[in-house]
């Protein structure tokens, strides 16, 4: 009984330490998947094919991506018309650290939103209303959410069925990227258990 115990415990600890591990690796990674700028533009589908192909697990893919973006070696193509894949492009070297400083300003930006209100959620429309009135064009505005959510600004929620999104505070955004791959674990925990049960098909 007493390894039966173990073996969540275990089957978190070693998800943990691979997406870790995915984490640490994931700049050269992604460095490989463009040719180190060779490619230009990659879609999501082919930069999460590829990055599984070098052995990062599915689940971990976005994160890997979520890294790459942070240090600028990529930036998000957002599509424009209905059906278009979202891709990604390679930022040369000497645009990164310009990039940075952008992303940094909207995220203030973001924050400010918040504080002024002194609300802790906000529709997507209401973000997006409030920062082009600060003076971010509708461009900037969906960029500061996107990069917001990814940093751990932002959380994606429905209070009260209220779709959008909920303000991180700063003390907690540091381990909040460990709630988040966690909840992704007890997730496919509780799809194999139903699986198990006969409750559910996972491959459907």
């Amino acid at each position: 009984m007493k390894k039966n115990k173990e073996q969540p415990f275990e089957g978190k600890k070693k998800t943990i330490e691979r997406w870790r591990e995915a984490l640490r690796s994931a700049e050269s990674l992604v460095e490989r998947a463009f040719e180190d700028g060779r490619m230009n533009m990659v879609s999501y589908t082919e930069l999460r094919r590829k990055l599984k192909s070098f052995g990062i697990d599915a689940d971990d893919v976005d994160d890997v991506i979520g890294v790459a973006q942070k240090a600028k070696l990529i930036f998000t193509v957002f599509p424009t018309t209905r059906g278009e894949p979202v891709k990604y492009q390679w930022i040369l070297p000497e645009k990164r650290e310009e990039e940075k400083a952008k992303t940094q300003q909207l995220l203030k930006a973001v924050d400010d939103v918040y504080v002024s209100r002194r609300v802790d959620h906000l529709t997507e429309a209401e973000l997006k209303d409030a920062l082009m009135a600060g003076g971010l064009s509708n461009d900037d505005a969906r960029r500061a959410i996107h990069e917001a959510q990814r940093d751990c600004t932002l959380l994606f929620s429905m209070p009260d069925k209220k779709m959008g999104y909920s303000w991180i505070k700063p003390e907690e955004r540091e381990l909040e990227p460990v709630r988040r791959r966690l909840g992704t674990w007890f997730f496919h925990e509780w799809l194999d258990k139903k699986a198990r049960q006969g409750q559910i098909d996972k491959d459907v």
